[in-house]
């Protein structure tokens, strides 16, 4: 373990002495801690919003014995790392416990799974699955999902909406096999006994996929927009139905869909706050932010910009984007990354009831079509969509988000 890389400093850890004069060089900020032994031996690794308090509370004499073993005897040093963010100190720990405790570190983390949808276009006959496995080249996939169950809510609304087949051994055996009960109702168009052809079924796929590359929100609306069309020239049969296929389609508006999307396009900046800066033109520390760039399997932090000039700061965050873009990092994806990837997505679906994350996320929808980038804010469910090729309207309207949303700093 190369600990003088993974954290800023140590404080030593003599067998006798008052501890409160002993931990004085630890910062009493966000960040993470490891307790170290002989020839710097991990002990135990935590992480917290007062670094300080901590360690003194853990090294204690007479802690909690009852649910804590001393470890002050064999605690030589303890290693630590300031964070200034919920966001940053956990994902520190996660980087720090991987490197620290390379066999172990799924330890620390209760479901290092996340899931996907997948469909594979160029199949005889296209089937959505949902499944945590990925492999480079097997078709099309959306996500994170942070559990089984969205995952599989996701392809049942899109068989529901897009009358698609339900049983892939039935599918098999198309079109020389039986029709299921889903065609018996009328719910699934039977290119299984060849009622429909596979072209036709593929057309069907083919909707379901663009349905996916779009946020959720904007694909219901076009739902519902057709019902309305449908109901106006006296269609009500057809207007119930996809009245219908929109009720299970809105399954898709509760927040923990809010992340998913096609998963290569997948980009998220967080802002969160930073480290105090003082300004050549100023002799008081200044509140400033720090973003960081997420990615499926990898996340960036850039350097952070004072909070009073958030335009000035958010100049060179499109940079960042597009070299992002470039890299096409998402070609190195692998079981690494995967499970970084799962940490990202369960944080993301953990922060709508975490009180301790007040950060700002955003996130960047990157549109094949028109090569336009979207910004979808993550802001009391609803979702805020810019789509402007101009960097000074995309720099301008981040910086007025940022500046709104950490408002409090200033307080």
């Amino acid at each position: 373990m190369e600990a003088r890389k993974l954290f800023d400093g140590c404080v030593e850890i003599p067998i006798q002495g008052d501890m409160v004069q002993i931990t004085l060089g630890l910062p009493t900020c966000n960040g993470v801690c490891l307790f170290s032994g002989v020839e710097d031996k991990a002990v135990l690794l935590l992480t917290g919003a007062n670094l300080r308090g901590m360690v003194r509370r853990r090294l204690a004499e007479d802690g909690d014995k009852e649910h804590h073993s001393r470890i002050r005897p064999v605690v030589e040093r303890v290693w630590f790392r300031r964070c200034f963010s919920w966001f940053e100190s956990r994902l520190a720990y996660f980087h720090i416990a991987a490197e620290v405790y390379p066999d172990s570190y799924k330890e620390f983390f209760p479901d290092l799974s996340v899931w996907f949808v997948h469909v594979d276009p160029s199949a005889d006959y296209p089937f959505f699955v949902k499944t945590r496995r990925f492999e480079s080249g097997t078709g099309l996939y959306w996500g994170p999902f942070a559990d089984a169950r969205s995952a599989g809510v996701c392809v049942d609304v899109l068989q529901d909406i897009f009358d698609l087949c339900r049983y892939r051994e039935v599918l098999a055996h198309a079109p020389d096999a039986t029709a299921c009960s889903y065609g018996q109702m009328n719910r699934c168009v039977c290119v299984c006994d060849g009622s429909v052809s596979a072209a036709q079924y593929r057309e069907n796929i083919d909707r379901a996929i663009d349905f996916l590359n779009r946020p959720f929100p904007h694909g219901i609306e076009a739902l519902h927009q057709k019902m309305k069309e449908l109901s106006e020239s006296l269609q009500f049969e057809q207007a119930q139905r996809l009245k219908k296929k929109v009720t299970e389609a809105k399954k898709l508006l509760s927040p923990a869909f809010r992340w998913i999307g096609r998963l290569e396009h997948f980009l998220v900046m967080a802002f969160q706050p930073g480290p105090p800066i003082k300004l050549s033109d100023s002799h008081r520390w200044q509140p400033s932010i720090s973003p960081f760039l997420i990615g499926p399997g990898w996340v960036d932090q850039i350097e952070p910009f004072p909070l009073s000039d958030t335009v000035e700061g958010c100049k060179g965050l499109p940079d960042h984007l597009n070299l992002a873009l470039l890299q096409d990092r998402f070609a190195l994806y692998g079981r690494s990354q995967q499970q970084l990837f799962a940490w990202i997505a369960h944080l993301l679906d953990y922060r709508r009831k975490n009180t301790r994350d007040r950060g700002l996320y955003l996130r960047l929808d990157r549109s094949l079509r028109d090569q336009r980038l979207g910004i979808r804010a993550d802001k009391n469910q609803e979702i805020d969509t810019c789509m402007s090729t101009d960097v000074n309207i995309l720099t301008d309207e981040l910086a007025q988000k940022v500046s709104d949303h950490f408002k409090w700093m200033n307080k």
